[in-house]
């Protein structure tokens, strides 16, 4: 790998194999590499006085140009001994045109009914929000109801009639007696729709077909004890 650096060490010209080799080995080649030639595209540094940052530099082109959104710069790019007084006057006239303000829109049609202007959501009370997560029945008003629905404690037998009967005055007293947790059970003739958490209890126990062998009084719900 010596070649080429002695005396009357001779080399094949053009000899890439052993230029590669040799750049490999020396880190330069046989004959150094062309440098910039100086052409019109080679950056050049012009020492002087005056120390000038190249980003503040604008060529020819930049200084020529105008920026449109600049208040002295006019947009017609014409000077005022070319416009005459008609042109003038309808350059001012456009102008005014331009500052005035649109007129307002007229109003939107409604085309809502009386009943639906006229209806009034209601107003629900502060236990409102304590109803999230809770099952609850509500109202014609799509309201929440306080408590439990007495009617449907009364037509199911859950509650005793005077307990669902009561005036609303009574309600804070009976209210733990209608909020306590009955047990509902649902029989009916197509059990495959009403699947048991009990296999072992319930309206078809093991899934064998013998309701017409239970008796009546094992089909009511009713709560036993009284005040």
């Amino acid at each position: 790998m010596d070649f080429n650096l002695g005396q009357k060490k001779n080399c094949l010209i053009g000899n890439w194999s052993e230029e590669k080799a040799l750049h490999d080995y020396t880190g330069h080649f046989r004959m150094p590499a062309d440098g910039p030639k100086g052409r019109s595209t080679f950056k050049r540094c012009i020492e002087h006085s005056q120390r000038a940052d190249n980003s503040d530099l604008k060529t020819s082109s930049k200084l020529d140009f105008s920026d449109p959104r600049a208040e002295h710069v006019k947009l017609n790019y014409q000077p005022d001994s070319t416009v005459g007084a008609r042109e003038k006057m309808l350059l001012q006239r456009l102008k005014t045109v331009a500052s005035e303000k649109p007129p307002p829109l007229p109003p939107s049609r409604d085309f809502e009914t009386t009943t639906s202007l006229d209806y009034q959501w209601p107003q629900v009370d502060e236990h409102y929000n304590q109803t999230r997560g809770q099952r609850r029945m509500r109202t014609l008003d799509n309201a929440p109801t306080r408590g439990r629905d007495r009617t449907f404690l009364l037509e199911h037998q859950i509650a005793s009639p005077h307990v669902c009967l009561e005036e609303e005055e009574r309600g804070e007293d009976l209210a733990p007696l209608v909020e306590q947790d009955v047990p509902i059970t649902i029989y009916s003739a197509k059990p495959q729709l009403f699947p048991m958490s009990n296999p072992s209890q319930g309206a078809n126990p093991f899934g064998k077909d013998s309701g017409f062998t239970m008796p009546t009084q094992y089909f009511t719900r009713a709560i036993t004890h009284d005040l």
